[in-house]
């Protein structure tokens, strides 16, 4: 692992320049969520992918994309929890895949506003017990993108919780994992931030949870407890509003390692066909899963480390 570039290529800043004129302003007038599922749809098969197969499969009940073959990494799409699908995300998965040399499983689960918190949450840990019944823990690993990245990150939480083996690793791109909306960078980074304007933040937090206390660690895993949490690396970019998050989860997880990469866009590995950073930031993740997967506990067969000697 070699860490971020001093400073922002030509293309990523021209990346930040479209993102500026006609997404962040978009993303600030959606008040409809069905009809921004379909937006993000669109906008996502602009997306090139990678050169590796995937096809169809279950988990957990849920329909669920998966591509590529090695250890398993379950990974969560993006999409404020009211958008997104594997569909979305497939290409990222593909991108994943081949520079990690992973099976990404990315599962289907359920959306608000049709399904109200806990869902998503529920739906992680059902799929990842799925994945224990056939698969060692230190074969696999989670991760997700965004709020995808802050239920990977809740899911670490809830696997602790219910006493269940940690996976090997786990990953957060740019994640959104502190529903109390407290974080400074919300302010800070709010001119800066290419992509997501503050003003929306509020209105989808109250949309997904109906109510609920946004401390919950299952929806803020900034609360959560992380003291037998796996390593886990934490990619942001310096200008988000959501880098406080990614710092809190940070602080929070002992075996963390933080990148903040300078001026790159909320999820900018999305981007992996166009700008050096984002290729970058997907061998990054690539050479830390191998190191994760290389552990002693990690290999088919290792004693646990409970019981060896």
């Amino acid at each position: 692992m070699t860490g971020p570039p001093p400073a922002p290529s030509l293309r990523l800043r021209l990346i930040n320049l479209g993102l500026r004129l006609f997404e962040k302003p978009r993303l600030a007038r959606e008040t409809d969520p069905l009809r921004a599922r379909r937006r993000f749809r669109r906008a996502t098969r602009l997306l090139l992918g990678a050169d590796v197969e995937w096809g169809w499969t279950r988990l957990a009940g849920m329909p669920c994309i998966a591509a590529g073959e090695g250890p398993v990494l379950l990974w969560f799409h993006g999409g404020a929890y009211v958008q997104g699908s594997p569909l979305t995300h497939r290409k990222l998965a593909q991108a994943l895949a081949r520079e990690a040399r992973v099976r990404v499983l990315l599962p289907d689960y359920r959306l608000a506003p049709e399904h109200r918190f806990p869902a998503a949450p529920e739906d992680a840990l059902a799929a990842y017990r799925a994945l224990l019944a056939d698969q060692p823990p230190g074969r696999l690993a989670v991760g997700g993108d965004s709020a995808g990245g802050g239920l990977a990150l809740a899911l670490v939480h809830m696997i602790g919780q219910a006493g269940l083996p940690m996976p090997a690793a786990a990953v957060a791109f740019s994640p959104w994992a502190d529903m109390t909306l407290t974080s400074p960078t919300l302010r800070l980074n709010a001119g800066a931030d290419p992509m997501l304007p503050v003003s929306s933040l509020a209105a989808v937090r109250d949309l997904v949870l109906a109510g609920a206390d946004p401390r919950d660690p299952r929806a803020s895993p900034v609360f959560g407890d992380f003291a037998a949490a796996p390593p886990a690396l934490i990619l942001a970019g310096s200008t988000e509003i959501l880098l406080g998050d990614a710092r809190a989860m940070a602080a929070r997880m002992p075996r963390a390692s933080l990148q903040v990469w300078p001026e790159a866009p909320h999820v900018w590995p999305m981007f992996y066909r166009w700008a050096p950073e984002a290729r970058a930031a997907l061998r990054e993740t690539g050479a830390f899963l191998a190191g994760a997967f290389a552990e002693p506990s990690a290999r088919p067969g290792a004693p646990s480390p409970l019981t060896a000697g």
